[in-house]
């Protein structure tokens, strides 16, 4: 399963283009890729959100498939 199809069964819709790859929850919750600067943004709509073990490990995927590790 690709990060995408991870994202996506998490509720996570996906937004791309050149600057970034962009998930974003229906609560608003956002977790973004940055390509030039290769960084992970996370942004909670609450301050105190947790990311879940899945949110994690479709992280993960994600930084994997970027090939930044």
């Amino acid at each position: 399963m690709t990060a995408k199809e991870m994202f996506g069964a998490l509720g996570y819709k996906l937004y791309e283009d050149d600057i970034a790859i962009v998930f974003e929850n229906n609560q608003g919750d956002v977790i973004a890729f940055t390509y030039k600067d290769k960084e992970l943004v996370v942004q909670p709509t609450n301050i105190s959100k947790s990311i879940s073990m899945a949110e994690l490990k479709s992280i993960n995927m994600q930084i994997k498939e970027l090939e930044w590790i």
